[in-house]
Formats: structure tokens, sequence, C-alpha cells
């Protein structure tokens, strides 16, 4: 989805490309660098710097843009089972996509990886079988504001075998209306128990 060329100059307001979804993303998004004389520029520094962090003296972003990029942007990013408990570096690397677990599996644990959490934030989590029936569930406030975090779930099998069928698991992340509250947000993620 590309709209430029290497070395092709660019004006403000031109369409550089698409946002797409494509190899291994579990999102949509666009990587971007910025270069000037073969160095890169962080744009929302410029070309100087007055501090190790934050913005610099002339960011090259229009004063609306650097309104729009400069929130952080709270997403259950992405979310998924595992027969195990989930490993935050694993979850990165993309291991906990399978679609079917083993009935036999000692446990059933669904995870989910949320962006830009803020202190009191409610991470709400469930897990329902095939009959629509509440397997686990999980509710807390987040302690401390957070970049990124792993949250996981779930209950060890009791007797010889999981029920088969579709089990389903739902995150949800309410906000209070004086932390910028807005509706809650949530997100879904299926597995077959064969």
């Amino acid at each position: 989805s590309l709209r430029v060329a290497k070395g092709a100059r660019v004006m403000r307001g031109q369409r550089l490309g698409l946002v797409g979804h494509s190899g291994r993303a579990d999102f949509p998004h666009l990587h971007l660098s910025v270069r000037r004389h073969g160095k890169v520029v962080d744009p929302f520094v410029g070309l100087g710097r007055n501090s190790e962090c934050g913005l610099g003296p002339a960011p090259l972003w229009t004063k609306s843009a650097l309104k729009a990029l400069n929130r952080p942007l709270t997403a259950i990013y992405t979310t998924g089972f595992a027969a195990k408990v989930p490993k935050e570096e694993a979850v990165h690397r993309g291991l906990y996509r399978d679609k079917v677990l083993s009935a036999k599996a000692p446990v059933l644990m669904f995870w989910a990886e949320i962006f830009w959490i803020e202190k009191g934030d409610r991470v709400k989590m469930t897990i329902t079988d095939p009959d629509g029936k509440i397997v686990a569930e999980y509710a807390n406030a987040v302690p401390k504001r957070r970049a990124r975090g792993l949250f996981y779930m779930g209950r060890k099998r009791r007797g010889l075998f999981w029920p088969k069928g579709r089990y389903t698991g739902t995150a949800e992340l309410m906000r209070e209306a004086e932390a910028g509250g807005k509706p809650p947000m949530n997100a879904t993620a299926t597995i077959q128990v064969k």
C-alpha cells in the first residue's frame, strides 16, 4: 500500500501509504521513519533537543496532529487461550495462537494484552463453556498506570476431560469518568476443545 518511492520528496498532507494488515501482524499498523541527510529524525523532537525525554523545541507535526498523536490510546490489543500460564515474551512472539485444545489439557487459560491502562481501570475477564455457562471469571482494578499489561485467568480441569465444544473468553476494560472515561471496551477469543 506504499504510495511513495525511496528518496521521494513529500509534502504535508500527501498520502504516504495505507495502514495494512499483512504478514504476522496482529493488528493494522504503520511503521514510519523520518530521515534527513541519512540520519533518523524523531518527528516529536524535530532537529533540536533540550532534554532526554519529551517533545523537542520544534516538532515536525502540526499542532493538531501533535495533539491527536500525543495521547495514549488504550486498546485491548490481542487475546487468546493457552493450556498453561502464559508468559509475556511468548505472547509477544505469538506462541499462544492455537484454535484447538485437547480435552485432556490440565488447565484452560484465557489471556489479554492491553495497552495504556490507567490507574483505577477495571479489567474483567470470563471464560464460558459451550453451553454459555461461566467456567471462570476475574475482575480487579489496576493499581497503577501501565503502558502495557498482560492479564490472564483460568481454571484447572475437573475430572478426566474438559467437556468438548467451543469455549469463549471475553476481556472487558472499564474506565471511570474522572479518568477520561469512555464506554467499556471488550475483546473475545474462542477455542475448540476436542
